[in-house]
């Protein structure tokens, strides 16, 4: 469904054919939050971006607050988890080892060039006009051009057109109404409304769950822990 067809299946949970109650901006706010929670719990848009690296100590890295000096490369813009990260060395793809934060630290005490090894992630920015994917934090530091691939779990893009469809599988498109439905039936505080909502969306939230874990063997019910396997 897209995102117009799924503002009306929302409409007729919520009990309404018009727009008297519910305001559209509304319904497609709620709808992309609640493609993006879905995206969350059924951990199933895996995707994958590549990269080059650059030496840590290439001279053409002039700028002093350059991250790659230190190893680092930042996280796609549609980050959600990650699956794993791989670096191609010699014509083979080497998988890095995930380490948590004290882990990592006790590795890189030194400033150490090579292929890399082990990763960590460090999510969120420090800055409001920053992506907020995060960092990827590599060691040793690379010391040429590496082809590095990021596997992850991928959030889904916001719909800004009633023409525009989730990249979630159409078997969540549903689910996504009735999350929707559950979020904005508060508006009124209708409780009996509210009830039969969480109720709808518990119900379709593991049917979908249980037809992506048959159909794809990558853990959709395991939320992966990102800083240690």
């Amino acid at each position: 469904m897209n995102r117009g067809e799924q503002r009306t299946q929302v409409r007729i949970l919520l009990g309404e054919t018009v727009g008297d109650g519910y305001l559209d901006a509304e319904i497609n706010t709620a709808l992309n939050t609640s493609n993006l929670i879905l995206a969350r719990d059924l951990l199933c848009l895996m995707t994958y971006r590549e990269i080059e690296t650059v030496a840590y100590n290439d001279p053409l890295l002039t700028d002093p607050d350059d991250i790659r000096k230190t190893g680092r490369y930042g996280l796609p813009d549609d980050f959600l988890s990650m699956v794993d990260v791989q670096v191609m060395d010699g014509g083979t793809w080497h998988i890095l080892k995930n380490l948590r934060y004290d882990e990592f630290q006790e590795r890189a005490r030194t400033v150490q060039g090579g292929r890399p090894i082990y990763y960590r992630l460090e999510f969120g920015a420090v800055r409001l006009d920053s992506p907020k994917a995060g960092d990827l934090w590599l060691y040793p530091y690379p010391d040429a051009v590496y082809t590095l691939r990021r596997v992850y779990m991928q959030k889904p893009t916001a719909m800004t057109l009633d023409t525009d469809t989730s990249e979630l599988p159409e078997v969540a498109h549903l689910g996504a109404c009735y999350h929707a439905a559950m979020v904005l039936s508060r508006k009124w505080k209708d409780r009996v409304l509210i009830q039969e909502m969480i109720a709808l969306w518990q119900d379709e939230e593991k049917r979908i769950k249980g037809w992506v874990n048959v159909q794809d063997q990558t853990d959709a019910f395991r939320v992966r822990n990102v800083y240690g396997r």
